[in-house]
């Protein structure tokens, strides 16, 4: 198993388990994504001892195909036969992030700054670079619109106001990685 119940796309993670015959086996050891679709990570060649148990431990990485419940089948293959097959126990691959936000201040003058410190996460608590776009909206309506580089699942941001509308704003962030996984956060709101 994967020891996980939610992986993002692009994690590595590891199966593990065992292989045993009771006769000698010489076949192709296949590790296979099971979603609404199939997608096969791994391939090789294994040689099995009768009664003699042969462990396995293989780092895979989630590709960006597939989403949703999913399994990894072990199966081992001779002869284009599959002769032994088991699988992983249900977990769930998911583009989603987690993330926290802290907006200096509720209300603000036109003219002051705003500071803005965001923390982001893969579900895991993993932190990622990837890129964070903030719309200060206004009655449902972008007013200004930047994007940002996210470092080590972290960003700062300083909000100059001077060429705003007074009113209340709301902060939507959207946050993504370069395996695709993304989030769109309501971030907080303020008064100007």
């Amino acid at each position: 198993g994967l020891g996980k119940s939610v992986v993002n796309i692009g994690d590595e993670t590891v199966m593990f388990g065992y292989l045993m015959r009771d006769a000698d086996t010489i076949g192709t050891f296949k590790l296979i994504l099971s979603c609404t679709t199939e997608q096969q990570l791994l391939a090789k060649s294994i040689s099995l001892k009768a009664n003699i148990k042969k462990d396995f431990s293989e780092n895979i990485v989630i590709p960006e195909y597939l989403e949703g419940a999913c399994v990894i089948k072990a199966l081992l293959d001779q002869a284009g036969k599959i002769i032994d097959q088991a699988s992983s126990p249900t977990f769930t691959i998911s583009k989603d992030l987690s993330g926290t936000f802290k907006i200096d201040k509720e209300k603000i003058k036109r003219g002051d700054s705003l500071s803005i410190d965001a923390t982001v996460t893969k579900l895991d608590g993993t932190p990622f670079n990837g890129i964070a776009t903030l719309h200060f909206k206004q009655s449902g309506t972008d007013v200004f619109v930047d994007t940002v580089q996210v470092n080590k699942g972290k960003f700062s941001y300083k909000y100059d106001t001077k060429e705003n509308p007074s009113g209340q704003y709301a902060l939507e962030i959207i946050v993504q990685d370069v395996y695709g996984n993304a989030k769109t956060f309501q971030a907080g709101s303020f008064l100007i």
